[in-house]
C-alpha cells in the first residue's frame, strides 16, 4: 500500500509496484533516512506542480469580466509584437500566452486561432485606415473623379506601408492560408461599418449624377482594385509600378464616373455649360 500522505492523491501521483519512478511502502517509510524522504516529496511537489499545470491546460479557470477584458486587450497587443516580429505562420500560442501570463489553454476562452486574433488585431486597424483614406480623397475636394483617383492611390500606398497588412501580403501562401480561416459574414458586417463614410460619399456622387449608378458597396470594392498592383509591386520593375499607380486609377475612374459632370460640378459649371441649358 503506497503511504498516503494525502489520502487517494500520492496514490494517483506515485508509481504502483511494477511502475517507474520513486515508491515507497508504508511499513518502509519509517525506516528511511531524513534525506531520502525529503528527496522523495520533492519528487512529489515536482510532480503536483507539472499536474497543476496540465490541469489548467485542459480545463482553464474561468475568469471574470474585468479580468477578460484586461487579457484580451493583453493579448491583441503581445499579437502587434509577435505578429511584427515573427509573422503569423512563426507566432505560436506559446509566444503569445507567455507575454500574457496564462495557460495556454486559456487562450481559447478570448480567440478561436492566432489567425482570429491577427483579424482582430487588423479590423482595429481599418477604422482609422478609412479615415485617412476619405480625409485625403472625399474629404480634400469636391471635386469628384478628383476624389476617386486620390483614394485609389491612397488604398495603394496604404498597402505599401501598412506593417500589419503586410505581414500576410508579402507572402502569397500566407494568404491563402489566412483566407481559408476567415468567417465571410463576420468579416462582411464589420468591414461595412467602417465603409460607411466612404459609401455615403459614392451615394452623395451617385445622386448629383457624377457616379454610375449601381451598388455602392460593388463601386467601392473596385476602387480597392489598386491594393492588388501594391501587393505584387515586388514582382514588376520599380518604375512600371510607379506608372501603373498613376495610370490604373484613371481608367477606372473613367469607367465609374459620368466624366462631364465629375470634371464640372454643379457648383463649378462652365459658361459653355450654363448657356447650353
Amino acid at each position: 500500500m503506497i503511504l498516503p500522505l494525502i489520502p487517494g492523491f500520492f496514490e494517483f501521483l506515485w508509481p504502483q509496484e511494477g511502475e517507474t519512478g520513486p515508491f515507497v511502502c508504508e511499513e518502509s517509510w519509517p525506516s528511511l533516512d531524513t534525506r531520502s524522504k525529503r528527496n522523495i516529496l520533492n519528487d512529489q511537489y515536482t510532480n503536483i506542480s507539472h499536474c497543476d499545470k496540465e490541469v489548467d491546460t485542459i480545463m482553464p479557470r474561468a475568469f471574470t469580466t474585468e479580468e477578460k477584458a484586461k487579457i484580451s486587450a493583453s493579448l491583441i497587443s503581445a499579437g502587434r509584437t509577435c505578429f511584427l516580429k515573427y509573422g503569423i505562420r512563426k507566432t505560436t500560442i506559446d509566444d503569445l500566452v507567455t507575454q500574457v501570463g496564462i495557460a495556454k489553454g486559456s487562450f481559447y476562452q478570448f480567440f478561436s486561432s492566432k489567425e482570429n486574433l491577427y483579424l482582430e488585431l487588423f479590423m482595429q486597424e481599418i477604422p482609422a485606415m478609412m479615415t485617412r483614406l476619405h480625409d485625403a480623397s472625399f474629404g480634400s475636394t469636391d471635386v469628384t473623379r478628383d476624389a476617386l483617383v486620390a483614394l485609389m492611390k491612397g488604398i495603394a500606398r496604404e498597402i505599401e506601408t501598412n506593417q500589419l497588412a503586410r505581414i500576410i501580403l508579402d507572402d502569397p501562401t500566407e494568404v491563402e492560408r489566412f483566407l481559408s480561416t476567415l468567417e465571410y459574414e463576420t468579416l462582411v458586417q464589420q468591414i461595412a461599418v467602417a465603409y460607411a463614410p466612404m459609401i455615403e460619399s459614392i451615394q452623395a456622387a451617385q445622386a448629383r449624377g457624377e457616379v454610375i449608378a449601381g451598388d455602392p458597396y460593388q463601386i467601392a470594392y473596385c476602387l480597392g482594385f489598386t491594393k492588388f498592383l501594391a501587393m505584387y509591386r515586388t514582382n514588376m520593375p520599380a518604375q512600371l509600378y510607379e506608372s501603373m499607380i498613376d495610370f490604373a486609377p484613371e481608367v477606372i475612374t473613367d469607367g465609374l464616373t459620368c466624366r462631364e459632370r465629375c470634371i464640372f460640378p454643379a457648383t463649378q459649371k462652365t459658361a459653355a455649360q450654363k448657356e447650353n441649358q
